[in-house]
C-alpha cells in the first residue's frame, strides 16, 4: 500500500482545481487516512458512497433528539459525513472505480441530506417547544436549501448539454474551469451583487454545517436557545436567495448569454 503522500497525489490530485477551499484545506487533510484504511478492505466506492449516506441520516436522526448535547452531536457528525464524501471518489480514483453511475449516486446523496438536516433539527425543537411553526420554517429552510442546490445544478446541466449540441469540445467540462465563464466571473461586480454572493456561500453546504456546528457548541454554554433564530435566519434568507437566483437566471438569459 502507497503511503499517504502517494496516496493524496493519486487521490486527491485530479481534484486539487475543482475542490473548493473547505475541501482542500480541511476535508481532505483527514480524508486520506480514512480513504487508507479503507483501502486494506475489499469496500467500493459506492458501498462508501451509502456508507456516507448512513452517516448523514443518523446526524439528522440525532438532531431530532432535542437536547443541546443532541444538537451538537448531530453537527460535528454532519462534519464527519463530509470528509467521508471526500472519500468515496479517492477510493473510486484510486481503485480505477470512477463511472457516471457513481457521479450521479455521489451527487443524488446531496439532495437527500441537505433538507434532512433541517428537518431533523425542526423536530427536535418540536419535542422542546411543541411549536408546529417551528417545525413548518424548519421544514421552509430545508427546501430553499435544496432549491439553491438544484437550481444551480440544473443551469450547469442545461449549459453543459447545450454545449454539447452545439458540438463544442469541452474534455472534463467544469463550470468552473470553463475558460469563458471564468472571464465572466472576473468582470467587475457591484457591492448588491458582492453581498448576495456571499448570502449565497453562506446559505450553502459546507458553510451551514459550520455555522451549525459553531452555534451548538455555544448553545451548550447558553440560557437563551440559538436554535430557533438559526433555523428562521435560512427560512428567510435561504428563500430569498433561491427566488433571487432564479429569477436572474430567467430575467436576464443568462444561458443564453453564456452560449453566444
Amino acid at each position: 500500500m502507497e503511503s499517504t503522500k502517494e496516496l493524496r497525489r493519486i487521490c486527491q490530485g485530479p481534484r486539487k482545481d475543482s475542490d473548493s477551499w473547505h475541501m482542500k484545506h480541511i476535508a481532505r487533510k483527514p480524508s486520506i487516512y480514512i480513504t487508507w484504511l479503507l483501502l486494506h478492505t475489499s469496500i467500493s466506492a459506492n458501498q462508501t458512497t451509502l456508507l456516507f449516506v448512513l452517516i448523514g441520516l443518523f446526524s439528522a436522526f440525532i438532531l431530532t433528539i432535542g437536547t443541546k448535547l443532541a444538537f451538537f452531536a448531530g453537527a460535528f457528525l454532519l462534519q464527519i459525513w463530509f470528509v467521508m464524501d471526500m472519500v468515496d471518489g479517492e477510493i473510486a480514483r484510486y481503485r480505477k472505480q470512477t463511472s457516471f453511475t457513481g457521479a450521479y449516486f455521489d451527487h443524488i446523496t446531496h439532495y437527500i441530506i441537505h433538507p434532512i438536516i433541517f428537518i431533523g433539527i425542526g423536530i427536535g425543537l418540536f419535542r422542546i417547544y411543541s411549536d408546529v411553526s417551528i417545525l413548518l420554517i424548519s421544514m421552509l429552510a430545508g427546501y430553499s436549501v435544496y432549491m439553491i442546490t438544484i437550481s444551480g445544478d440544473i443551469y450547469e446541466l442545461i449549459l453543459y448539454h447545450e454545449l454539447n449540441s452545439l458540438k463544442v469540445s469541452k474534455p472534463n467540462f467544469s463550470i468552473k474551469e470553463d475558460e469563458k465563464l471564468k472571464r465572466l466571473r472576473q468582470n467587475k461586480i457591484n457591492f448588491l451583487k458582492k453581498l448576495f454572493s456571499g448570502l449565497h456561500t453562506v446559505c450553502t453546504f459546507p458553510f451551514i454545517m459550520n455555522a451549525l456546528l459553531i452555534i451548538t457548541l455555544a448553545n451548550l454554554f447558553m440560557r437563551y436557545d440559538l436554535m430557533k433564530p438559526f433555523i428562521l435566519f435560512y427560512a428567510i434568507s435561504a428563500t430569498f436567495v433561491w427566488i433571487v437566483r432564479i429569477a436572474f437566471f430567467i430575467m436576464s438569459k443568462k444561458i443564453d448569454a453564456e452560449l453566444k
